[in-house]
């Protein structure tokens, strides 16, 4: 026989608990003639079954039935769910800690984040210390904050001496150009990179044309043409300008990284009414696209729509829609060609960095994939 004091060591309860669980009538006490309660080796052996079963997720009330009668299947079966259902919480949770804390892989975290909230995935890497431009970067490209300093540095190394950051040509930017109806006289181009488009803006026109980027490296590499071309190191999200004063905005492969949607309405306000915007986005092409063309832009941005659903986010903007055309294949050649060089001239010294893997997976998936999505140039205007 136990004492109270006896069974509380040994099942690892109060005795308040004890008297609660007596109450209920899942053990029942003897009284000693001094008055004292005392327990069998059955009334420990129920209350350790008890207990477990109790953490199995069951009530008291469900374990007192449990093991008086003839388990009940389905009460079984949906406390075995509610248990998996919690055990799944708690490790996305310890999972979101470790990245967190970059004790584990990043990557799939900030993709969560930037997919359900890729605003608020934003102010929280601003108030982690991290400035816009990196944190886009971390948004779009290295999606670990711990690592993301030697990835830009890989990623910049890979990239080093290449003219093209994404793909485009000479004739495809031509041919949007051509289609742009009136005299122009100033041209905003967001995300100008090394500024391939820029000197076909500033060759084939007339008009005073500003060139803004967030990396004051790709604007060095314009400081030539500053007589014909005003450089801007600012951020897309908050362009420094007045309302209404250009008469065309050009964005060529840049608007994915605020989102399609959102560089519509954020920039129309700074065309004049019946102003134009040109601007490229990735789109789906095919109805039925690969498992492993659906994963890799799932992955790396899975808000991308169809040509259609893009025409609609451009009418629901306010803009009228002039024309339309995917980019060329020499488009994407004069990217990847000698992208694949830079990325196997490198091999030897960079494939166990993230950044030469990324990159490799990109080359690997247009190699295989291309056509079932593509860059659609949208040459739009202003709604009068």
């Amino acid at each position: 026989m136990f004492r109270i004091s006896e069974v509380a060591a040994i099942v690892g309860l109060s005795r308040t608990a004890l008297l609660y669980y007596e109450k209920l009538g899942i053990i029942k006490s003897i009284r000693l003639p001094n008055g004292y309660r005392s327990y069998s080796e059955k009334d420990v052996q129920r209350l350790q079954l008890v207990i477990h079963l109790h953490a199995a997720g069951l009530t008291l009330k469900e374990c007192l039935v449990c093991i008086n009668v003839k388990s009940d299947k389905q009460l079984l079966t949906e406390r075995l769910k509610q248990l998996e259902d919690d055990i799944a919480i708690k490790l996305r949770a310890k999972m979101l800690l470790e990245s967190m804390l970059g004790v584990s892989e990043e990557q799939t975290w900030h993709l969560e984040l930037e997919k359900i909230s890729p605003d608020v995935h934003l102010r929280w890497l601003n108030t982690q210390g991290i400035n816009e431009k990196e944190a886009l970067r971390i948004r779009n490209l290295s999606r670990n904050i711990h690592e993301h300093d030697s990835y830009m540095s890989d990623f910049n190394e890979i990239f080093l001496g290449l003219i093209r950051l994404g793909p485009g040509s000479d004739p495809d930017t031509l041919r949007a150009l051509s289609m742009v109806p009136d005299k122009l006289d100033n041209i905003l181009e967001i995300g100008c990179g090394r500024g391939v488009a820029t000197r076909l803006l500033a060759s084939n026109t007339q008009a005073h044309v500003t060139a803004l980027d967030n990396e004051p490296l790709y604007l060095n590499e314009l400081y030539g043409l500053r007589h014909r071309v005003n450089l801007c190191c600012a951020s897309m999200r908050a362009l420094p300008f007045a309302y209404g004063v250009f008469d065309l905005i050009w964005s060529e492969g840049s608007a994915y990284i605020m989102g399609f949607n959102n560089a519509l309405l954020s920039w129309k306000k700074y065309l004049r009414v019946g102003g134009c915007l040109v601007i490229s986005e990735i789109v789906w092409l095919s109805n039925t696209p690969s498992e492993s063309a659906r994963n890799f832009w799932l992955k790396n941005y899975p808000a991308m729509l169809n040509v259609a659903q893009n025409k609609m986010l451009i009418k629901k903007a306010g803009y009228d829609l002039i024309s339309d055309f995917e980019i060329s294949k020499e488009a994407w050649e004069l990217y990847l060609s000698p992208l694949k060089k830079r990325v196997e001239l490198l091999k030897s010294k960079l494939s166990h960095s993230m950044a030469w893997q990324d990159l490799k997976r990109e080359i690997d998936i247009n190699d295989t994939c291309l056509g079932e999505y593509g860059y659609q140039i949208f040459i739009i205007q202003k709604r009068q």
